[in-house]
């Protein structure tokens, strides 16, 4: 190919259809996810989800940033949706649970270590708020 000054078109095939599966991949990831307030649990549903009673839950804060992250354990991160554990720059685990890349998140103290959570959108991330408050109390710290 090369010596008749052609270049083979198959390469550009081959990465569109790689765009194509990323795509899809993701948005079979984060469809199926869902930060919940149960009645008796809080659940996050979906590829590496969780449900832990409220009793589990030492404290709650609101943070506007991220800590920064070394690299991931066991999961993925995929255009800012970060799901499963990762190791922080800072040497300690935590598990995030982030639907969108629009802050407020919860970065929760739970007797499995630090957990990150967010909803879709900041709208949906401040309504977990208000669901949960009432069911932590004096655990949610302003």
């Amino acid at each position: 190919w090369r010596i008749m000054g052609e270049t083979p078109k198959w390469h550009l095939v081959v990465l569109a259809l790689a765009v194509v599966l990323v795509i899809v991949y993701h948005i079979w990831l984060v469809k199926d996810s869902k930060v919940e307030v149960l009645p008796e649990t809080f659940a996050v549903e979906g590829d590496y989800g969780i449900e832990m009673p409220y009793q589990a839950i030492d404290s709650v804060f609101i943070v506007e940033a991220l800590p920064a992250v070394k690299y991931c354990k066991d999961g993925y991160s995929v255009f800012g949706n970060k799901k499963g554990e990762f190791r922080l720059k800072e040497g300690s685990d935590a598990k995030f649970y982030l639907l969108g890349k629009q802050p407020p998140y919860l970065k929760m103290y739970t007797n499995g270590g630090l957990v990150f959570v967010n909803r879709k959108t900041t709208a949906e991330t401040e309504q977990l708020i208000e669901e949960l408050k009432p069911k932590i109390g004096e655990k949610f710290v302003e």
